[in-house]
């Protein structure tokens, strides 16, 4: 899915004071950016935003039997840009949406499916749509000591969740969809 490295939005350093190591080894550094990244994916798994920049690529079915003339997609964000919009056609063709046919608001794309299909003759049936965009990274400082507590009981409890109730109850109050 991601397609550009992710800048994590904590560092060894970082994960280093709150696990209060002073000194450097090489293969614990290695598990703890191994940590790092897995407790990332973990908990963006939960929350309505993402934790780190990253270019993403949704994709969804239509139904071909009452096709909308409009058709609405949430993407989860913060959403910086829309790269493009594709069509897939019952016809094997790609067609690319034209920016006029598609805009966001709040986190969702809403593209009109017959503008982007008019001027095709014959017209194609559209039976998927793909979305290319860039999406932000939103790490208030209560979810960023969620992180780093995850990633203590990632590294010290490797076989068990870190995602635990105490960190959800510590990152309940930031779980507003509205961000």
């Amino acid at each position: 899915m991601d397609s550009i490295p992710i800048a994590e939005p904590i560092d060894l350093p970082d994960v280093r004071s709150y696990l209060s190591m002073d000194s450097t080894d090489e293969t614990v550094d290695a598990l703890l950016t191994d940590a790092i990244s897995f407790c990332r994916d973990r908990l963006e798994s939960v929350l309505p935003y993402h934790l780190a920049e990253r270019e993403m690529t949704v994709s969804q079915a239509l139904c071909t039997w009452c096709l909308p003339s409009t058709m609405t997609m949430e993407l989860k964000g913060p959403v910086l840009s829309v790269d493009d919009v594709t069509l897939s056609t019952r016809e094997g063709v790609d067609v690319e949406v034209p920016a006029s046919c598609w805009f966001t608001f709040d986190g969702r794309l809403t593209v009109d499916l017959r503008a982007s299909l008019s001027g095709i003759d014959p017209r194609p049936v559209p039976i998927g749509i793909t979305v290319r965009y860039r999406t932000g990274a939103h790490v208030p400082p209560l979810v960023k000591n969620a992180l780093l507590m995850m990633v203590k009981n990632r590294y010290e409890r490797r076989d068990e969740d870190p995602l635990t109730d105490a960190v959800m109850s510590s990152v309940y109050t930031e779980t507003r969809p509205n961000i």
